[in-house]
């Protein structure tokens, strides 16, 4: 959607990448382990719940807004919300898991995660070529929206639901 601004995207795209998703992560652990002490060790999963809901959002505002800087800012506000996942569910994951499997437990969970990770561009990319669609702004556009978004939506249902099957036995 903006060819002429292929270098400045790089350069922001790194940034954001690399800051938000530090200031993401870390809010994201601070933020769950605050909910925690108040509400159960199952509140961690509010947080990225959340983060995902409104990650969508801002994903769509980045993906259909005509300004290329608006469409950094929201790039970036999507990163803050969508990326604090990571700490929250490493945090419920070790307590759930008995101490002697917890080493375990959190290397399959990053196996699991770098290979779907890993799989999503070739996947949207199959997906694309099989439509006729690749290469066009708006096939990128609506597949990256169809696919991240989708995973967003789907992740928050998840996190949430995770929050209401742990009930108040993981506190």
């Amino acid at each position: 959607a903006f060819p002429d601004y292929g270098t400045q995207f790089s350069v922001y795209n790194a940034l954001i990448v690399g800051g938000c998703g530090l200031t993401s992560a870390l809010l994201g652990g601070a933020i769950a382990d605050r909910l925690a002490a108040g509400g159960g060790a199952r509140s961690r999963a509010l947080v990225p719940a959340f983060g995902a809901f409104t990650g969508a959002g801002f994903l769509f505002l980045a993906l259909t807004t005509d300004n290329f800087v608006l469409s950094m800012v929201f790039l970036g506000l999507e990163y803050i919300c969508a990326e604090n996942w990571f700490g929250p569910t490493l945090s419920l994951l070790q307590g759930l898991v008995p101490q002697n499997r917890q080493g375990t437990a959190s290397s399959l969970f990053l196996f699991v995660g770098a290979i779907l990770g890993s799989s999503g561009p070739l996947i949207l990319g199959l997906v694309l070529d099989s439509l006729g669609t690749a290469g066009t702004a708006e096939g990128i556009r609506g597949g990256l929206l169809a696919a991240s978004g989708g995973a967003y939506l789907l992740c928050s249902l998840g996190f949430g639901t995770l929050y209401n099957v742990l009930g108040n036995d993981n506190d």
